[in-house]
């Protein structure tokens, strides 16, 4: 729906710069062929940042190719633009009949499988700090949470929203704490293979917290369901500081991590204020 959305629009603005260049460029052929390459250029270089500027310059170029071929008339570009709104209306039927699922319900599958697979890293952070050396998954897993943020910010674009008006500033706010989420847990991933296997057993106590949260998250079917918690019930973030505060010779590297990986999961659940 973006793209057919985005594919008309660039057409449409291509067709109104197309008739007013065409005729600036009327017999001026060394112009045209600057003018050409230029669009050529221009819409490879938004290919990857902006599909409806790639299409604009894609429709100003054939327009100066008809205007080089003897053949441009506002029919010809009407016709483009009536071609181009079909395609799209083609595509968003058909997107609808044989993908019905909501891309809301998509966005909410993508946010569960990337607290799971955090949860699961996790847990294998907790494994490698009770001493457990054949532990050879933490890069692979690593890896499948960075899919999963990478899934989660794909949903995200395929939501339909006008620049300024998105009203779902909550959502929003819930997926940017979530990369952080994401790039905390495979930040922690280097620090605790090189942290010493003998290590205090409180650390690896704090990382089966973090999954466990990460997975009660995940149960959760929308994050703005969730009851209010009190403001005397710790949340994950005080729990894991309670937990390494007063145990000595921890990897400073590794608290840290883990500790902002606890702040970040601690903003997903509301609260209430202190009174």
């Amino acid at each position: 729906v973006r793209k057919s959305i985005a594919r008309i629009t660039g057409t449409l603005a291509g067709l109104v710069v197309a008739v007013w260049m065409g005729e600036v460029t009327l017999g001026h052929s060394t112009l045209t062929l600057t003018l050409l390459l230029t669009c050529i250029f221009l819409a490879f270089y938004f290919q990857a940042i902006s599909y409806a500027a790639m299409i604009f310059f894609i429709t100003l170029m054939l327009g100066e190719l008809y205007g080089i071929l003897h053949r441009f008339n506002d029919n010809v570009l009407l016709l483009r633009l009536a071609e181009t709104a079909a395609g799209a209306a083609v595509g968003i039927v058909v997107s609808i009949v044989l993908m019905p699922s909501s891309p809301r319900l998509a966005l909410i599958e993508a946010r569960r499988d990337l607290l799971e697979h955090l949860a699961h890293l996790v847990d294998g952070c907790a494994r490698r700090l009770r001493g457990d050396e054949q532990e050879p998954g933490l890069l692979t897993d690593a890896v499948r949470l960075d899919e999963a943020a990478r899934q989660l910010a794909r949903n995200a674009d395929a939501i339909v929203g006008v620049p300024g008006f998105d009203r779902d500033q909550s959502g929003r706010r819930q997926r940017q704490v979530l990369g952080v989420c994401a790039t905390a847990a495979r930040s922690l991933v280097p620090a605790v293979l090189a942290a010493p296997l003998e290590t205090p057993t409180e650390l690896a106590d704090a990382c089966e917290a973090i999954a466990q949260e990460s997975r009660r998250l995940a149960a959760v079917p929308n994050l703005r369901d969730q009851p209010i918690a009190t403001p005397e019930e710790p949340d994950v973030a005080e729990q894991i500081a309670a937990m390494l505060n007063d145990v000595e010779n921890l990897p400073t590297v590794v608290v840290r991590r883990l500790q902002r990986l606890a702040d970040g999961l601690a903003l997903l659940t509301p609260r209430g204020r202190k009174t």
